[in-house]
């Protein structure tokens, strides 16, 4: 049973993003078509709304935390938002139905996003600073989520054909495949001893 309720401030709340200390919240809305900031502790304080696009989803923040990145599945784009004043900054098109965002760092440990576009069935890598598409990975299935290995530069991509690939980050190329049960989704990478 939760002890806490808090008032996300949209409609049809279906991704939340938590800063690293938990004190600041990101929902995105999917029938109002807003962003909001909130506080994941305190219920009185009132969120703050902004309209980034049609049917905002994939979401991600930058590493220093001063930019909230969403996908717009309805118009194909990708809008940087600042988290000081939640207001919308650069927008750039993406490729087909983009629905997820991560963030990773490249070599020379610039930000970089990671886009799934379920509608090509492809990721696209994002340079953070400059919003530019950087690489493109063609996929064999539909992607339904993602989640990176914590020391080594490999990403696990679930997909609609009941398959984890393992996604060479520094190569962008698929280097294995596992067989998983029906609808792989969500998963956490655990490295180390036993």
């Amino acid at each position: 049973m939760p002890n806490l309720a808090v008032p996300s401030g949209g409609v049809k709340t279906h991704l939340v993003t938590l800063t690293r200390d938990a004190s600041r919240a990101y929902g995105v809305h999917l029938l109002s078509n807003t962003v909001t900031q909130f506080d994941p502790r305190d219920a009185t304080v009132t969120p703050r709304a902004v309209m980034p696009g049609p049917r905002p989803e994939g979401n991600a923040l930058s590493s220093d935390e001063k930019t909230l990145f969403v996908a717009n599945r309805g118009d194909d784009t990708l809008v940087a938002i600042d988290t000081a004043t939640m207001t919308c900054g650069r927008r750039v098109k993406t490729r087909n139905d983009p629905n997820r965002i991560y963030r990773t760092s490249s070599a020379d440990g610039r930000d970089l996003l990671l886009l799934t576009n379920s509608g090509e069935r492809s990721i696209s890598v994002f340079d953070a600073e400059r919003l530019e598409e950087v690489e493109r990975i063609a996929l064999p299935a539909n992607p339904t989520a993602l989640s990176f290995h914590p020391s080594r530069p490999a990403a696990y991509v679930s997909f609609q054909d009941d398959h984890v690939r393992e996604l060479d980050l520094t190569a962008w190329c698929f280097v294995n495949e596992m067989p998983t049960l029906r609808e792989p989704d969500a998963s956490y990478v655990l490295a180390g001893g036993r």
